[in-house]
C-alpha cells in the first residue's frame, strides 16, 4: 500500500499543474492564448498617467472602464471588444512623452506591465473574458504637442495586418489619464 501511494504521488508530481520548473525551482506564469489580429473602430483613446512605461490604449468600448485601461494594463475592458496597449519609452519631460516611439518587433507577452516600445493587440469575449493576446511586429507612435494638447498617431502591424489611427487628447494637466 505505501509503495503505490508512492508511485501515484511520483506520477502526480511529474505531470505537473501545466507550469514548467526549471532547475532553480521557477515556475513560469501561465500565458494567455494566442489570438489573430481583426480589425475593428476605434471608439475610446486613452493616454495614462500613473504607469512606467507610460500607456496609450485603443479601444473598440466607451466609458470609464475603457479610458481607465491606459492606468492599468491587467485591467479588462468588463464586456466583449478589442484593444491595443503601447508601452511608451520615455520622453524628455511634460505629460505629453512627444517623439516618435518605435515598436519592436521581438516583445514577450508581458505577465504585469508592458516593455516600453512595445504594443499588444487585445480580445474580450462576450463575458469579458480575455480571449488572448499577441504582440505588434513592427511599427511606430509618433507624438507631438504639449500639456494642454497632444497629438499622436500610430501605425502598427499585426504579422502583415495594419493598423492605423490619430487622436489629438487635450486637457492633459487636468485629466487622469487623458482621454476621448
Amino acid at each position: 500500500m505505501w509503495l503505490r501511494r508512492s508511485l501515484i504521488l511520483l506520477v502526480l508530481g511529474a505531470c505537473g499543474g501545466g507550469s514548467s520548473d526549471d532547475a532553480g525551482g521557477n515556475v513560469d506564469a501561465p500565458t494567455a492564448p494566442a489570438i489573430q489580429y481583426q480589425s475593428f473602430t476605434v471608439r475610446t483613446r486613452s493616454l495614462g498617467t500613473n504607469s512606467s512605461p507610460r500607456l496609450f490604449t485603443l479601444t473598440d468600448t466607451t466609458g470609464a472602464i475603457a479610458c481607465g485601461t491606459a492606468n492599468d494594463f491587467r485591467a479588462g475592458l468588463g464586456t466583449q471588444g478589442s484593444e491595443i496597449i503601447i508601452g511608451l519609452d520615455g520622453f524628455l519631460g511634460g505629460v505629453c512623452p512627444t517623439g516618435v516611439h518605435s515598436i519592436h518587433s521581438d516583445c514577450e507577452i508581458p505577465t504585469f506591465l508592458p516593455n516600453s516600445n512595445c504594443a499588444y493587440y487585445r480580445r474580450y469575449g462576450q463575458q469579458g473574458q480575455e480571449l488572448g493576446i499577441i504582440p505588434a511586429t513592427a511599427g511606430a507612435v509618433n507624438i507631438t504637442g504639449n500639456e494642454t494638447s497632444c497629438v499622436i498617431t500610430v501605425n502598427l502591424s499585426f504579422s502583415g495586418q495594419a493598423f492605423t489611427d490619430s487622436v489629438t487628447l487635450t486637457n492633459g494637466l487636468v485629466a487622469n489619464p487623458w482621454c476621448r
